[in-house]
């Protein structure tokens, strides 16, 4: 929008989002790829439908999930980044994260292998799920942030959760990237603004020693 600017209708709310409660929307950075997330109650849990849209091909494809970004990430041996778009549901048969390529590869690139991932949620926090999720692509990690707190860091190229704590006793309501430390700031209801980012310095001897992941250091 710039200017006297009017919004201008790019694509109508797909039937799965009727009823829910628009909660966020996303775009790539060459905004080809839009995305439109709502929740609503269902059963006794939060459910969460995305819609995902192209712009070059003018269709929309609804998914399950609840949180989700997107991201440029360089495959190692490729000379242009992949356009990566992740997302996270947590449904009654448990959590999931999912990292794939949306559109077609960039010429002389090779494709990047989707990944899915078991989403853990402790025993302690039964009707948790994701609400927000931001990507670092300097780092090439997502950070997923749940309604009870918890913050997870997983490793785009891998699918590795990297970290995994509870930084919010209070639910975190909106997020950002934060440039100047490469991580995410958030505000959560009792006012308190929250960052997290990552200790250039110990992070290979962590993954390497805690997590004993020498190949993913």
């Amino acid at each position: 929008m710039e200017g006297d600017a009017l919004p201008q209708k790019v694509f109508d709310r797909h039937s799965t989002l009727k009823g829910c409660q628009i909660i966020n929307y996303r775009t790539d950075e060459a905004m080809k790829w839009l995305l439109l997330v709502g929740i609503s109650a269902q059963q006794q849990r939060v459910v969460g439908a995305m819609q995902l849209y192209s712009v070059d091909r003018n269709v929309s494809q609804p998914i399950e999930g609840h949180a989700a970004a997107f991201v440029p990430f360089t495959v190692e041996g490729n000379k242009l980044p992949s356009n990566i778009f992740a997302f996270s549901v947590r449904n009654q048969t448990g959590g999931k994260l999912h990292i794939i390529e949306v559109g077609a590869p960039a010429e002389g690139n090779s494709n990047f292998t989707k990944k899915t991932v078991d989403v853990f949620f402790p025993a302690e926090a039964p009707n948790d799920f994701p609400v927000a999720m931001q990507a670092s692509k300097e780092h090439g990690l997502l950070y997923m942030i749940t309604k009870y707190g918890y913050i997870h860091l997983y490793d785009i190229e891998t699918g590795t959760c990297i970290y995994m704590n509870r930084i919010s006793g209070d639910t975190i309501f909106v997020t950002a990237p934060h440039e100047a430390s490469n991580g995410i700031v958030g505000v959560n209801r009792k006012g308190q603004v929250l960052s997290v980012s990552i200790d250039e310095d110990n992070i290979v001897g962590y993954i390497t020693n805690q997590l004993k992941n020498p190949e993913l250091a």
